[in-house]
């Protein structure tokens, strides 16, 4: 990826003024967040950020103003995940939105919605739970907005590798009510939530931790220990090491006398 970076980096400044220049660094905007997401996956962060700021040069230039709003997007989660300032990445994300006109395109509701949820997310982290619902609220109602607009063949989530849609709603009442630690009603969003057949796995199990955790809150020892082993069916290293699945398994350790043999493996 760094000697991708490199020759687009090249490319990018020989390229004629106008649309082949707007597709070089369109081009080089994407690499350069693919590299910052694998680096920041990695713990790499240093060159996390390195990539993230190629992108920030970049993204203006690429004529597209949905790629200035995804590299706001990743900075937000990276900036969080740094210095556990939340609100930081509110900031990013608000300010992505404002400069994002809502042009009414199904990729635009894709950028905007998601940074809506994220949004949301970092509200709820840092417990302002009345402006997370806010966020929220404009999600939902952009997600039947995006859904009556666009194409079923070429929903908005597949475009800029970003989800958004009503699942992904849901996904973000879910958290909400797991930071208020409304367990049943985390549980009673669960039940709605209906995964397609090709779903990434890593996601499915993300949610089923959560669902655990809840359940676990809510002494349904057996359901939560049932939702843990799929999620390690799906994605057993994710499961291994995630911190939600320790705090679980701890729950659940202390809410029994004897640990049955599918709790200590």
């Amino acid at each position: 990826l760094p000697e991708l970076i490199a020759h687009l980096s090249i490319a990018a400044q020989e390229a004629a003024a106008g649309r082949d220049r707007e597709r070089a660094h369109n081009m080089l905007s994407e690499v350069c967040r693919t590299t910052a997401i694998v680096a920041y996956r990695l713990g790499y962060m240093g060159l996390a950020r390195q990539a993230l700021a190629r992108m920030a040069a970049s993204a203006p230039l690429s004529g597209d103003p949905r790629q200035v709003a995804v590299e706001r997007y990743e900075r937000a989660v990276m900036t969080h995940a740094e210095t556990s300032r939340p609100d930081r990445g509110v900031a990013l994300v608000r300010q992505a939105i404002r400069d994002l006109d809502d042009d009414g395109e199904p990729s635009t509701m894709a950028v905007r919605g998601t940074l809506l949820l994220r949004a949301s997310a970092l509200s709820a982290a840092h417990s302002d739970h009345s402006s997370a619902a806010e966020w929220l609220g404009q999600a939902r109602d952009l997600a039947a907005a995006a859904a009556a607009a666009d194409a079923a063949e070429d929903l908005p989530g597949a475009r800029y590798a970003l989800a958004f849609g009503d699942l992904n709603v849901r996904l973000g009442e879910l958290d909400l009510a797991m930071h208020k630690d409304d367990y049943e009603e985390a549980l009673r969003v669960a039940s709605e939530v209906h995964w397609p057949e090709d779903y990434q796995p890593t996601r499915i199990a993300g949610f089923l931790i959560r669902k655990a955790s809840a359940e676990a809150w809510t002494a349904h020892g057996e359901e939560s220990l049932k939702s843990l082993q799929e999620a390690r069916d799906l994605a057993p290293l994710l499961t291994r090491y995630h911190p939600e699945v320790h705090e679980t398994v701890g729950t659940l350790l202390r809410a029994r006398q004897r640990a049955g043999e599918a709790l200590r493996t």
